[in-house]
């Protein structure tokens, strides 16, 4: 036990090591219990996504829960957020999503929500379980607790309609849906709801865990390009491509193209804050400064956070903010417990290119207006303190401060560079008011970053 209680699977924002060398059913067993003596709760949700190790990492858990008396309810195969509107919309304290998101199927993994899905990170909550699981004590209890089951995905249909309900257009829309094989093909049902406004086209739309078309990560250009060659060939609207456990999706245009994910974030914000004037809109650091600009421009207050879902989660609950976006994809709602709202962005987008009347490309068009090289991973071969040094040396002019890694603002461009919380690289975002000026700095910043 001691040797599986030490691995790093206990990550910045979630569990998850690959199966079953360093996550399977010991650990997670370990994790069940531990989770019930550090929140005593009277029941805990349970959910899945479609690997292989889904159904004895399960058993494994709900074991572990249930022999320290709380009982558990299986929702089963679901989304990441629907699991999270569960956990909300319950009265379940604890919340477990069992999944390793976007990584191959050899891998899985704990996504963990308190209360009405708080999520809880290594600063938040991880960190003491782990110390708790390797401690190895648990409570006794006089009886175990009972299992039981809930279909949350009508209700969470529901929600989404209610919060979208699309009553407004006045033609019917088409869009392409890519779940890349994963959990996100559920969310097909939850397009075709809209029976009479929306024609819904799909394609790898059968639960394969071996993901035998593309890897189920949208933030990876190459695989929204069958989505755009299936989004032209439809005439279709856009096209929305999901992750592993959909919590995050990806958006191409009419004409097949990639969509930013600040450039929808940007568009989701100015579209909220039409009707919720006066609100507070977070976003991650490396969004384009036309995000601070925009909702600004739209009556709301821009609050930056650090990059990840917990901290721009919690940012949120405490400033009541009505939206939030990562650049990774990933969009969250007041609306859904602060949490993300699976599909909700796309039925949203809907409603406002039927407002605006005219096309998603056209939409960007109008805030793509700076040039941003994107994120440029990067292996050091040196301290990243040092390089951080290096470079205020060569920016000794910059405004510069350390919220996430380390942020330069120029007048004209602005970078942000920050180890990564997942990979061993070191991930580079630079905006600039001209493509030239983007260039140049990067290269720039590439040789102080790459160098000796």
């Amino acid at each position: 036990m001691n040797n599986l209680a030490h691995t790093s699977i206990y990550r910045n924002y979630d569990i998850r090591g690959r199966f079953p060398d360093e996550i399977n059913e010991e650990i997670v067993e370990l994790i069940g219990k531990a989770l019930v003596d550090i929140y005593r709760p009277s029941s805990v949700l349970i959910g899945y996504d479609n690997r292989p190790s889904m159904t004895s990492l399960c058993d494994a858990l709900t074991r572990g829960i249930i022999s320290q008396g709380a009982d558990v309810v299986l929702l089963g195969l679901v989304t990441t957020p629907m699991l999270y509107y569960a956990s909300g919309s319950t009265h379940s304290e604890v919340a477990v999503m069992i999944t390793a998101s976007h990584m191959s199927s050899e891998y899985n993994g704990l996504k963990i929500c308190i209360g009405d899905a708080l999520p809880i990170g290594i600063d938040s909550g991880l960190d003491a379980l782990k110390t708790y699981v390797e401690r190895g004590v648990f409570k006794s209890v006089h009886q175990i607790g009972s299992i039981s089951t809930l279909d949350i995905k009508t209700a969470w249909r529901q929600k989404l309609k209610s919060l979208a309900p699309l009553t407004a257009l006045s033609e019917k829309k088409r869009i392409v849906i890519d779940p890349a094989n994963a959990v996100g093909i559920l969310e097909i049902d939850s397009f075709r709801q809209y029976t009479d406004l929306l024609d819904v086209h799909t394609i790898f739309d059968e639960l394969d865990h071996s993901a035998p078309n593309h890897e189920a990560n949208p933030l990876k250009y190459e695989t929204l390009a069958a989505l755009g060659e299936e989004v032209v060939r439809k005439q279709a609207d856009f096209g929305v491509a999901l992750d592993g456990d959909a919590d995050r999706i990806g958006i191409v245009d009419e004409h097949g193209r990639p969509v930013p994910s600040d450039m929808i974030g940007i568009i989701l914000a100015e579209g909220l804050l039409h009707i919720h004037d006066g609100h507070s809109v977070v976003h991650d650091i490396r969004s384009s400064k036309r995000a601070a600009e925009v909702i600004k421009i739209s009556g709301g207050v821009s609050v930056p956070e650090r990059v990840g879902h917990t901290y721009i989660r919690r940012t949120m609950r405490k400033n009541n903010s009505v939206f939030g976006f990562e650049l990774s994809g990933h969009y969250f709602f007041r609306d859904m417990f602060f949490s993300e709202g699976g599909v909700l962005p796309a039925l949203l987008l809907l409603e406002i290119l039927h407002r605006k009347n005219m096309p998603l490309s056209k939409l960007v068009a109008e805030h793509a207006v700076y040039f941003h090289s994107g994120e440029i991973n990067s292996e050091i071969s040196k301290p990243v303190h040092t390089i951080y040094e290096q470079l205020l040396a060569l920016y000794p002019e910059a405004n510069s401060h350390s919220v996430d890694g380390l942020t330069m603002l120029m007048h004209d461009w602005w970078c942000n560079i920050r180890p990564s919380a997942t990979d061993p690289v070191l991930r580079l975002n630079l905006e600039a008011d001209t493509k030239e000026l983007m260039l140049y700095h990067v290269n720039r910043i590439l040789e102080v970053i790459r160098g000796a």
